[in-house]
């Protein structure tokens, strides 16, 4: 789960950073400012959780908590691209989905893992 927030952590960072700079990317991600501000605070918050230092619980909650808010995030925005003054354009729909299923699938497997469900004892 370390890796989910790293991963997230230096998308999201390099996408605030690159806002600074530029108003879309190849034209297939418009930037606005509440967006930047999200994405950099999201961002370095990632990175934070996922340093080898920090104990791995404040990764699993980042996990828990935003794989289901990007999924539904990204599905919503597919139906309702614009949200006040923020709008969102496909791709940024498409990654916070590919996002919450990579979060919610991780969170799958570490529940399978704890709980041994799914596994068969046999019977003797």
């Amino acid at each position: 789960m370390k890796q989910y927030a790293r991963i997230i952590g230096w998308i999201f960072l390099l996408l605030g950073i690159l806002s600074a700079f530029t108003n879309q990317i190849f034209g297939i991600i418009q930037f606005d400012l509440i967006q930047n501000l999200f994405r950099f605070a999201i961002g370095l918050f990632a990175l934070a959780v996922s340093r080898p230092t920090v104990d791995l619980i404040y990764a699993k909650t980042f996990c828990i908590v935003t794989a289901p808010t990007f999924l539904i995030m990204g599905i919503a925005s597919f139906i309702f691209p614009q949200w006040g003054s923020m709008h969102f354009e496909a791709a940024e729909n498409l990654l916070h989905v590919l996002f919450g299923i990579y979060g919610l699938y991780l969170i799958w497997n570490y529940i399978k893992e704890k709980t041994n469900w799914g596994t068969r004892e046999s019977s003797s």
